[in-house]
């Protein structure tokens, strides 16, 4: 920033104009001057007299953030207007002192000035800087490379104002037809997109040749009806698509049983959107699709091909995925496949791998569901680390080899967020989530969590305040060190009609931690909290009744325990029992004896009574939170089951 000498004060209307001290080359042109408008674009050799104007058939900009920028303004007070002349406003002075606070070098007008600086002798700077409507500070760069002829755009202080703006290249044509009118050519990197400029980002623009048309191959297998493609145009004119089938034969838009063709345009004739679409009957193997720019322009554009089948992969579970440890990674083909298991990789938008290759199951033992459901899971897959990857799969349905990808990516991203208790059982009573934030980039991370917090209707929440903080950390973040982990505390309040509510009523709460400067960067978990009641009811069941086992230390009688709150409905899971017996011994899970506590979930357990060696009547008794109930086992040595009679002569 403030890079070399202020140059001038940007005016309201029209340019800062300055001589650059080498000339730029450009689009074979040279160019010694610039315009700075304080829209957010430079021109290169503005015109200042009308018979430019009128007479040169082409003007570039430079859009490094062209919308209707608004600056903080300044009106001259009457006192010191008597001191100051208008005329000096735009000085160098009055830019260097633009920050003082000094009425006597107060910069009056716009707050906004242009700084220029060379570089190696080979860099031209030209620096913006100034401050918004919301007296917020902003600056942001132009680099011209006068040797190579590369152009650099650099961010520094932003406010969201990519979400409104055009980055780019930007052509304004005067047609050599009287009253033909102007046409504008844009080469547009970023279209009003929040993300497209952020602090400490920029672009880089490296001249080179025209390229040729591009050639796109999807390969369609017999599993498939039919194929398209999709050119969407960002700038540009483009030749009508020509689609070809495996042979090379170009498909006919006029075959309308087999072709279907859309063309829409942007400006008359340009084609800026382009779709076709084919039935294969049966035609299988490499299908393409050439895109081209019309003769003299050039174009911009991005391109899909699309498979129409009842075969597609579709992700189950979040996108939005931590870049270390493990993740669940799932998906939805609709059929089963040979062996119940499919191969898989992840593939950056470039085309290369990302990560390792990998193996999805729909064999019910991977948290994939039922086997042969079509589902397919990897609960632990070692995540790739940071970036953006397409899920693409591998397999065979009855032999037929198929592929296929997810055309909505996974966003591996360095910031993990965890609810350490992802289940809250809520008897009354406000409550706490304790929270873990990992930061697993290598360099600090800021996020804003304060208020991106989700709860139902009527229920409040406050953070607890971290040891050292003065609660300003809600309102501006907490900044996180590379590689380490924090811990905070949301307290909970449910609304008075979840706490009256029916029991195993249930509410969710969620957590996002969201990078502070252009959250582009984001993690989120939840918590479920389930209405639970104390228990009023405990019943425990002998299904034998009076009927007894043997003394002989192995016989058993199962006893079943049910708790159950005011409502009839079973209380909170991992509730505690005190189970005793005066005789035998208890067994609940494995764990036995004659008097322990017990979890149980779902209001229920099993119990085993196991028998003594000696005959009685065993009571058993279950306490749970001052309600108790027992239950009777008779233990007796097997008596008398049969009679028999025989008759025997006696002689």
């Amino acid at each position: 920033e403030s890079l070399g000498q202020p140059e001038v004060q940007v005016p309201e209307t029209g340019y800062a104009l300055y001589t650059m001290p080498e000339p730029f080359n450009f689009y074979g042109g040279e160019f010694t001057s610039v315009g700075v408008s304080q829209d957010g674009f430079v021109e290169l050799d503005p015109c200042t007299t009308s018979l430019c104007v009128s007479t040169r058939l082409a003007f570039y900009f430079l859009d490094v953030l062209n919308n209707d920028m608004q600056w903080a303004y300044v009106f001259r007070p009457p006192a010191v207007a008597d001191a100051v002349s208008a005329a000096d406003t735009n000085t160098v002075p009055a830019c260097n002192n633009m920050f003082d606070g000094n009425p006597a070098t107060q910069l009056y007008g716009p707050q906004v000035c242009v700084w220029s600086a060379n570089l190696g002798f080979e860099w031209h700077i030209i620096s913006v800087q100034g401050v918004d409507q919301a007296n917020r500070y902003r600056a942001y760069q132009i680099w011209l490379n006068t040797k190579t002829g590369e152009i650099r755009y650099q961010y520094d202080h932003l406010n969201g104002e990519a979400a409104s703006a055009e980055i780019g290249l930007r052509t304004e044509r005067q047609s050599l037809i009287i009253g033909g009118g102007n046409t504008t050519d844009k080469f547009l990197v970023a279209n009003r997109d929040a993300a497209g400029a952020f602090n400490g980002m920029g672009y880089k623009f490296t001249p080179a040749p025209p390229q040729p048309s591009r050639v796109y191959t999807v390969t369609v297998d017999a599993l498939m009806d039919g194929v398209g493609f999709l050119q969407t145009g960002y700038s540009g004119r483009f030749e009508p698509m020509i689609v070809r089938d495996p042979a090379g034969n170009p498909v006919n838009c006029a075959d309308t049983a087999n072709v279907l063709c859309i063309t829409m345009d942007n400006v008359a004739g340009d084609r800026m959107v382009q779709y076709v679409q084919v039935n294969i009957n049966g035609n299988t193997g490499e299908w393409t699709a050439t895109i081209d720019a019309q003769e003299g322009n050039e174009g911009t554009f991005t391109f899909s091909g699309l498979a129409a089948s009842s075969i597609q992969a579709s992700t189950l579970g979040e996108r939005g995925l931590r870049s270390a440890g493990t993740v669940r990674i799932s998906t939805r083909l609709g059929s089963a496949v040979d062996g119940n298991s499919l191969s898989a990789w992840l593939q950056r938008p470039n085309g290369e791998r990302f990560g390792s290759a990998f193996s999805l199951f729909d064999d019910g033992e991977h948290g994939d569901g039922r086997a042969g459901d079509g589902i397919f899971s990897l609960p632990d897959l070692a995540a790739p680390g940071v970036g953006v990857g397409y899920l693409w799969i591998q397999g065979a349905i009855n032999g037929v080899n198929f592929v296929r990808s997810d055309p909505v990516p996974y966003n591996f991203q360095p910031v993990s967020v965890e609810m350490l208790n992802k289940e809250i059982s809520y008897v009354g009573d406000a409550f706490v989530l304790p929270v873990q934030i990992t930061n697993h980039d290598n360099v600090q991370q800021c996020f804003y969590y304060g208020d991106r917090v989700t709860v139902p209707d009527g229920w409040s929440y406050a953070w607890a305040i971290p040891p050292g903080d003065d609660g300003s950390e809600q309102f501006f973040g907490v900044c996180i060190p590379a590689g380490t982990s924090i811990n905070r505390e949301l307290m909970v309040m449910p609304s008075q009609a979840f706490t009256d509510g029916p029991s195993r009523g249930v509410g969710e709460v969620n957590v996002a931690f969201v990078e502070r400067d252009r959250g582009a960067m984001s993690d989120s978990d939840s918590a479920t909290i389930t209405r639970f009641r104390p228990a009023t009811q405990v019943v425990l069941t002998n299904p034998l009744g009076e009927a007894a086992i043997r003394p002989n230390g192995v016989d058993t009688a199962i006893l079943t325990l049910s708790v159950l709150d005011e409502q009839d409905l079973p209380v909170a899971d991992n509730s505690i029992v005190n189970l005793t017996t005066d005789l035998g011994t208890l067994d609940v899970d494995g764990v036995n004896g004659q008097n322990m506590d017990v979890a149980f979930d779902n209001g229920r357990a099993a119990i085993t009574f196991m028998a003594p060696n000696a005959p009685g009547k065993a009571t058993i008794t279950a306490s749970v939170d001052g309600v108790t109930t027992t239950a009777v086992v008779y233990i007796h040595a097997p008596g008398v089951s049969t009679l028999a009679l025989t008759a025997t002569p006696l002689d």
